[in-house]
Parts: structure tokens; sequence; C-alpha cells
């Protein structure tokens, strides 16, 4: 026990130290997922259940990284409870983080003992730079486990993120005489938290000097007019902007932003740069950016013009500009996040004329609205005894001395205790309006377009003779015939491949820079033959939906809304063509449909990947299950917005794994990805 203590000890002595560094502007966004959860305990042995350690190692890596002033942590899960493989990749990706690591436990009979870790089989550099160091940091941890190695596979976190991504197995739970001991106990629990908090920011390049071949890395940004939603909508340039990069040394380096998309780049050693940028008639602005070598980093930059913003900016619309009434509910006070989810089970009932009306709802278990009730972590703060107690437990502890990477008693300091804040406004207490589930569609004379790679994501061009799709990670943007053929790269770099836009006539299509969401404004565009081309802008001047702190948000003119339900964790909200609705994923509560004319928010299910089709009519998404390591069978669905009701369908005779649906512009055909290669089946309607 002794030595624990001293263990621990050394952990806070170097937790604070790190605390103490100078804080540095934009950290890097980092996304621990814990496997398993709720309905899916994962391995078990020995008494334990792989979903509950794989939570309190997340839970103190998060901690760990919280008290980083170089990362931000961010969670697919707080608590016990079950997010789909499919969510986990999907909230990574919409969140645009930096690094993404998974963690596991092993089992294999009881008789397999040691540590492993995993990245993508065709996963960047990065990616096996990241496993390799978490893999060392493991077997220097715990150095009385077998070394099983870094190894790749096909395990779909790893594969369907879009950024580094590894995923640890720390040790076989069911291996009772060595692994299981230092997965249970909390000490070591903190130590291979530590491990992984070391190892992701050495991949980062954030320990040690610059060496010899580390020379230059790309520091490039966009210069735009902040309509007051930041980066979510990059549509208003300012070409002519004066941009300077100032370095440590005292160092400066500038150059104009006369490109029509206002875009610029520097080459520089790695550091960190001051960034400003200056205009007439507008506010300088200025942000802390990290330059990594043989990296690129995106600094943009959004300037307020000295005159207010209108409420609607007169821009060339990009989709035609159908008007929309505003919501008729009112706005509400930003609530705070909540770290429970609360699944939205569908509740069914008979409707008159035969079929079945789904309230995405449980009567039986309403969610919280505000009020006294807690959920879980990080609510509120200790009492000032609790607090001083802990503060001279932290100091009995600091006399262990050794050399460590993590503190528990800071991170209890840093997390507060289990008082609450109680919840702000009003915000929706429940989803609203009926769902019809129709009869099943087929999808007929379905065939691949594209040879199986890693191919996904397709999206039919507006003429419904192209479908563009990602490539590499979300690494590249690409183009084929809608009949077949060769695939054509037209854009390449982070996040390229995430979530393209046709513009209209198919002349060009908009694609995201590094960061972006999926409900942003494309800050990229391409023409046909790889040319640069103007970036689109925002397709409902005036009108927004932000995602922000795991929550969806409608904003009208100064006004906003919430759409998106407490105790859940949100992401990739789409908006269709004519402004009308808004789609968006609850990790565990599924698809979820506002109309922006009634005002209601629908829930449609457990599901992923909403896509509109071009008029606005139809809305397609998948929803897979999964082992907790692979996805196992997907299905494609399809809601009919054309009623007073989204009448929802399944589309059945697609292949076993088809994802990522698209619907053509004629409504016949559909697009979709299964075992890495593009598909196209007719709908029979």
């Amino acid at each position: 026990m002794g030595s624990g203590l001293a263990r621990l000890g050394s952990l806070t002595v170097a937790i604070m130290l790190q605390a103490s560094l100078v804080a540095q502007a934009q950290p890097y966004k980092i996304c621990i997922d814990p496997g398993h959860g709720g309905s899916d305990p994962g391995a078990v042995g020995c008494g334990l259940a792989e979903a509950d350690i794989t939570l309190k190692v997340g839970l103190l890596l998060e901690g760990l990284m919280a008290a980083d002033p170089d990362l931000v942590p961010l969670m697919t899960r707080k608590t016990d409870v079950f997010v789909s493989l499919q969510g986990r990749a999907d909230y990574a990706n919409d969140n645009g983080v930096d690094r993404f690591a998974s963690i596991h436990n092993n089992a294999y009979n009881g008789n397999v003992s040691g540590i492993e870790t995993f990245c993508y089989t065709y996963g960047s550099m990065a990616s096996f730079d990241q496993r390799d160091r978490i893999q060392a940091e493991m077997t220097a941890t715990w150095p009385n486990l077998p070394d099983r190695g870094a190894k790749t596979a096909g395990f779909a976190v790893i594969k369907n993120t879009s950024m580094p991504a590894t995923l640890s197995e720390l040790a076989f739970i069911d291996f009772c005489a060595a692994d299981a001991l230092l997965l249970a106990d909390p000490v070591e629990q903190l130590a291979a938290a530590a491990a992984h908090h070391t190892a992701i920011r050495e991949s980062l390049g954030l320990e040690g000097p610059i060496g010899p071949a580390e020379k230059t890395g790309i520091l490039r940004g966009i210069i735009y007019e902040d309509q007051g939603v930041g980066a979510a909508d990059m549509s208003v340039r300012i070409p002519g902007t004066l941009v300077k990069a100032l370095g440590q040394d005292g160092k400066t380096v500038e150059a104009v932003a006369d490109d029509p998309t206002a875009s610029w780049a520097f080459s520089l050693t790695p550091e960190t740069y001051t960034v400003t940028a200056t205009f007439e008639d507008y506010y300088e602005g200025s942000r802390v950016c990290k330059v990594l070598s043989d990296q690129e980093t995106w600094c943009s930059l959004g300037l307020f013009p000295l005159s207010p913003i209108p409420d609607t900016v007169a821009v060339e619309p990009w989709w035609p500009d159908v008007p929309v009434d505003p919501p008729d509910v009112p706005m509400v006070v930003d609530p705070g996040a909540e770290d429970t989810f609360v699944a939205a089970d569908l509740y069914e009932a008979p409707g008159a004329d035969g079929s079945v009306i789904v309230n995405p709802v449980d009567a039986s278990q309403p969610l919280e609205s505000g009020g006294g009730t807690c959920h879980g972590h990080r609510s509120g703060g200790m009492s000032g005894f609790a607090v001083l107690c802990l503060s001279l437990f932290t100091l009995i502890l600091l006399m262990g001395g050794r050399r460590r990477t993590a503190g528990l008693a800071l991170i209890l300091l840093a997390t507060g205790g289990s008082s609450c804040h109680p919840a702000q406004g009003d915000v929706p207490a429940r989803l609203t309006g009926p769902v019809i589930r129709g009869t099943d569609l087929a999808v007929v004379d379905a065939l691949p377009v594209t040879r199986a790679a890693d191919h996904t994501q397709p999206v039919w061009s507006p003429d419904g003779k192209s479908i563009a799709f990602s490539g590499g990670g979300f690494g590249a943007l690409k183009m084929i015939p809608a009949v077949g053929g060769e695939p054509v790269i037209l854009a390449t770099g982070r996040s390229s491949g995430y979530a393209p836009e046709w513009r209209d006539g198919a002349e060009a299509i908009a694609y995201r820079s590094p960061g972006q969401r999926r409900s942003d404004v494309p800050a990229l565009a391409v023409r046909m033959d790889g040319t640069r081309a103007r970036p689109p802008v925002n397709a409902t001047p005036g009108r927004w939906v932000v995602v922000r702190d795991d929550r969806v948000f409608l904003r009208v003119g100064s006004g906003e809304t919430v759409l998106s339900l407490p105790g859940d964790r949100h992401c990739c909200a789409l908006t269709s063509r004519d402004g009308r609705f808004v789609a968006f994923t609850g990790l565990g509560s599924g698809i979820h449909l506002h109309d922006s004319r009634s005002g209601l928010t629908v829930g449609l299910g457990a599901g992923n990947h909403p896509r509109f089709s071009p008029d606005g009519t139809l809305l397609a998404w998948d929803h897979c299950t999964d082992d907790g390591e692979r996805l196992t069978a997907c299905t494609l669905h399809l809601a009919d917005l054309r009623g007073p009701s989204p009448v929802v369908r399944t589309l059945s005779g697609a292949p076993p794994l088809a994802r990522h649906p698209d619907i053509a512009p004629d409504g016949s055909r559909i697009a979709f990805e299964s075992d890495g290669a593009i598909w196209v089946g007719r709908l029979d309607l």
C-alpha cells in the first residue's frame, strides 16, 4: 500500500508541473473512446467487465488531458451507455479531432496474457506512430506483462475515422494471475491512462526538442467575414487581407491573401506562432497556432466588420433560395451539457389506417429538462472543506518521489464533486409529432461501380451522371461516372473527402478544410478538371445550424433555438437544400428530424449518416449493428417527408453492410458504400 501511495504521489507531482505550464492557444482535440458500454459489457473475466474498466481508464485519461494546456479531451461516452461503432467514428469525424484513442481489454480462455495496440491496416503514418508510442509506454508501465506487439487490423472505429487513430488492448481481462490484477487496481488504471497521455503528446510532437530531421511545416488558412457563427460559415471571404505570423523568437513573416478565396500559406520552422490579420473596415483578428514538422496546420481567421452585421447578408445563394418560415418556438438559454445519455426508445401504436405510429420516446423514462436532478460527472464543485482535505492529502502524496505523468488527487480537484447546477431556461422535454412506419421498399439491380478498397460516402452530382466519394480515410475526394469507370482524384488532404457537396450544374464540388463540421459551409471547392473553384456561400443567408458542446442549435438572425434534447451527445447536423429540414444524430438516441415550418422535432430511430435528397422530400440513412469491434449487419432506411408526418421505410435488397446512402436527383436510384466499394441500385418505388 505504501508503494502505491508513493507512486500516486509522484504521478500527482508530474501533473501539477504540467498544469503550471504556460497555456497554449488552439490546443489539440483528442477523442477518447472507452470501448463497449450499456447493453454491451464487452469481455468479462475474473469478476471484471471490459466496459467498466475501459470507462474508468477513459475518464482518468480525460482528467489528465483536461489539466493539460495543449489538449482538449472529448469522450464518446462518460457513463455506462451503449454507443454504436458508427456513432463513435462519426462523432470524432464531425468534431474534427486531431487524434482518436479507443481503449479496450482482451480475453482468450483465461490462459493468455499481454499488451497489444492496433492501428488501421492502411492508416496514416501518424496512426502507426501513435500506435507504436502507446505500445511502448504501456509495456514500460506494465513490464511484467508480455509485449504482444504493435499490430494492424480493420476494427471499425480505427478504419472509419478521418484522423490518426489507435485501439489499445490494455491486457487480458480473463487472465486472473496477472493482467486482471492490474486492470482492477485504481492506481494501475491511472498509470495506463498516463501512458496513453504521454504517448499521444509525443505523437503530436509536444515532447522534446525539434530534431534535425524535423525542419519545417506548413501553416495555412482562409480569411473570412465572421457572420457570428465563427468557422461554421466561411462563405464571405476577404481577399487582400494582410496576414502576419509572429514566432516565439520575435521574427515575423507576412503575406497578402490576395487570392479570390482569401487563402494564405507559410512554410515555417515548427513552433508556436501568433497569426494576425488586418483589413480596412474590419477589426484586427488574431489567434495562436502550432506548426509541426512535415505537417500542415490550418489557422483560418474570421474578422468582424466595423459596422454591425445585418441579420441577412446579401450574397449569391449557392442553392436555390426557397423562403422558409422561422420556427414558431421561443429562443432558449443554453442549459449546459449533461453527462448522461437517455435513449429515445421507440413506442409503437397502431394507426387508424393499419399503419404503425412511432412515438420516439418511452414515456416510462421521461427526459430531464432542468430542475435539480444531477446526472454524473463534473456537474458541480467540491465544498471548501473537501477541497482542503484533498489538498492536504495531495501534499502528503508528494513525498512519494518517483517520476510519473499523472495525478489522481489533482484530477479530483479539477473535476469537482457531486453537487449539481440546475439547468437554466426551458429545453424541449421530449420529442414531438408522430412518425408513420410504412411498408418496406426494395433496392434492385444493385452493382458496385468501384472496386472494393476504402471508398465511402457517395454523393450524386446534380445531373445524376457522376458520383463523388471519399477515399483514403477521408483524405481524398474522388469522382466516378455513375455507370462505373476509373475514379478521378479531385482533391487530397485531411478531411477533403468528408461530407462533400456538389455545386449546381455539376461544374464543381465543395469540400471541407480540416476541422470543419458537416453542418458548416464548406471552405473549399474544386472543378472537375482539378482547378480551384469559387467557394460556396450560405444557402439560406441569416440562418445557420450550429453544433456546439455536443448540442444542435438553429440560429435565425440574432435568435438561437436548441433543437437537440438534453442527456445525449449530438453531431453530424445537416440541412435540406431549401433550409426547411434539419437532420442530426444523437449518439444514444439515433436520427432526429426538425421541421423549421412547424417547429417540431421527431426521432426517426437508431441510425447514422442521414442525407437529404436534392429536393428535400426524402431522407436516407443507415443503421448498423456491431460486435464491439466490427460491423455485423447494416440496413438502409428512407423517410418520405412530403406528408404531414414522416413515413419511414426499410430498404431491402442491399448488401449486408450497405452504409452512407444517397438518393439520386430523380429519386429513382440510390448510391451507397458496402465493404469499401461504391454501389448503385434502383429504387423499386
